[in-house]
């Protein structure tokens, strides 16, 4: 019993004084130019694959499924 309790204030002293914090965000930044001509070449198809993907990334972002969420109920 007194080991645990020993233990549990080490640990606390040591994640308050020695551990610390680390602080993340991330954000999302889309880019996308307007096309005068359709030009079918392997850059336009890798960059609209890339985007294809980076859209896939953003409705699967908890931003939108709590909005998709609270509308559908």
């Amino acid at each position: 019993m007194t080991v645990t309790i020993v233990a549990m204030i080490i640990t606390a002293l040591v994640s308050y004084y020695l551990v610390t914090p680390i602080y993340q965000t991330s954000t999302q930044l889309l880019i996308s130019q307007q096309r005068g001509e359709v030009v079918v070449d392997s850059q336009s198809i890798e960059a609209d694959l890339q985007l294809v993907a980076t859209y896939s990334e953003i409705i699967k972002s908890p931003v939108i499924l709590e909005q998709v969420i609270s509308q559908l109920d």
